[in-house]
């Protein structure tokens, strides 16, 4: 079994699972996650970290926010 923290962002509506396979898709983690890891992915804590400025989400304004997000696979 592998544990891994992440700081991701998530968009208004978006969950969890999806933002850390976007995040993997496109490069921006640095992780042992693979499409097949998500077939058997355990959130084991998740914490608010902050509000998202809108530089950091694409122009979503004030809807997106930083979460920190422990998985293990």
């Amino acid at each position: 079994m592998t544990v891994e923290t992440h700081a991701i962002i998530l968009d208004q509506g978006e969950d969890v699972i999806h933002g850390l396979y976007e995040g993997m898709e496109n490069g921006e983690l640095m992780t042992k996650l693979t499409q097949s890891s998500f077939a058997h992915i355990t959130i084991k804590n998740m914490r608010f970290v902050r509000i998202a400025e809108a530089q950091e989400t694409g122009g979503h304004g004030g809807r997106s926010i930083w979460v920190e997000v422990t998985v293990s696979f």
